[in-house]
């Protein structure tokens, strides 16, 4: 992307976003919308954990998609954001770990 591009010329990590409650299209790129609908919390939790495990998202075309997933986004004006993020974090708890003390 070209905030990676921008990032990496002037030596700062960037952390790579997925964000869950929006859809991607066939080249990895979001699909913007100005007003964000209800997602199944089902359905982006298992989205975020395909993306995180295996670093592929199914686009709007139905064709797997490669991402990187190091951070989740969810927005807090999708009408259901609450149970998307209660949802996300069950399916994904099993893979976090804490760092050592």
């Amino acid at each position: 992307t070209l905030h990676e591009s921008v990032f990496k010329e002037r030596g700062v990590e960037f952390i790579p976003e997925f964000f869950a409650d929006l859809d991607y299209d066939n080249q990895g790129g979001l699909i913007i919308t100005r007003e964000h609908a209800a997602v199944s919390p089902e359905y982006a939790a298992e989205k975020c954990y395909r993306a995180v495990t295996q670093g592929l998202v199914r686009s709007l075309d139905g064709n797997d998609v490669s991402v990187c997933a190091k951070t989740i986004c969810i927005h807090s004006d999708t009408p259901n954001a609450l149970a998307i993020a209660a949802a996300v974090k069950a399916k994904l708890a099993p893979l976090m770990t804490l760092p050592a003390a």
